[in-house]
């Protein structure tokens, strides 16, 4: 992974340590993250006149995180509450991304005994 990816993940790591009560996060997609999930094999639409990409994450477990990206107007809001980040971190993932993540979760949860 490219180093800037580091400072990504810590953000995130950061954002949910501070906000123990949050499990959903909306923020502008960083460029290393959108070039890391291409190299992975990741497609995206052609970005639409006057949008940007963004990331909606979902902290499955602490240090478990999941991300979907989505666009939105270039000036759309990212200091969003809990419900409004879930349904769009929920309407970006699609069914697909809910069991990967739902499926990590039960897999974090049997190896700690939960």
């Amino acid at each position: 992974m490219p180093p800037e990816f580091d400072a990504v993940i810590e953000s995130d790591r950061r954002f949910f340590a501070r906000r123990r009560d949050r499990s959903y996060r909306v923020r502008h997609a960083a460029p290393v993250e959108l070039q890391v999930s291409r190299e992975a094999g990741q497609t995206f639409a052609p970005l639409v006149a006057g949008a940007r990409w963004f990331t909606a994450v979902r902290q499955v477990a602490r240090g478990y995180r999941v991300r979907a990206f989505y666009q939105s107007f270039d000036d759309a809001e990212v200091n969003l509450s809990e419900a409004v980040s879930r349904r769009l971190y929920a309407e970006a993932c699609g069914s697909e991304g809910h069991q990967l993540a739902e499926a990590m979760e039960r897999a974090i949860y049997e190896k700690r005994g939960a």
